[in-house]
């Protein structure tokens, strides 16, 4: 089972604490959840490929009990930071009892898109910054797989929903 929770209480802390986006299944669930064929297994950010940003993530996560990796190489003290570079994102698991692992993946090095300006596109919900329907409209369009089309499709279908009842994040910046 899938420690929501978790994943929640993190997503909102990630995102208010650090230049962080919500997407991916998790952003849909809480926001659309009638596009989503199954429950989420994990949470997907997006953030800038800021350095300084992009550790104090690193640092954040592993304060509270994940792992992380950038591919299959813990991310430990005397890690090679360079080693980042061109690698796309990073990993952070944690065990929790009676859970299946809390995973989050932060994606930052976005080539075909700026980050700055998916900024634009975001609402919060309960706190958390999340993609808004139309945000969401233009990166599953950058996806190849089947089932990121499909969903695509099918916000186009619905109009705006409670997903889209929140503010427009840019009404207030915390950056």
């Amino acid at each position: 089972m899938t420690p929501y929770f978790e994943l929640e209480r993190m997503a909102g802390e990630l995102t208010s604490y650090y230049k962080c986006i919500l997407c991916g299944s998790l952003g849909l669930h809480l926001t659309f959840p009638e596009v989503l064929d199954k429950p989420p297994h994990d949470a997907d950010f997006i953030t800038d490929c800021n350095a300084d940003n992009l550790w104090s993530i690193i640092g954040f996560l592993q304060q509270n009990g994940y792992t992380v990796f950038s591919w299959k190489d813990p991310i430990v003290e005397g890690f090679d930071r360079e080693a980042l570079n061109g690698r796309v994102y990073i990993r952070g698991v944690k065990y929790i009892n009676g859970y299946s692992p809390a995973v989050i993946d932060v994606t930052y090095e976005l080539i075909c898109f700026p980050v700055e300006e998916l900024y634009a596109l975001t609402v919060l919900k309960n706190g958390i910054r999340i993609l808004n329907r139309e945000g969401y409209i233009f990166a599953l369009g950058l996806c190849e797989k089947e089932k990121h089309l499909t969903e695509r499709d099918r916000l186009l279908k619905i109009g705006k929903s409670a997903g889209e009842q929140c503010y427009n994040a840019n009404q207030f910046s915390i950056w």
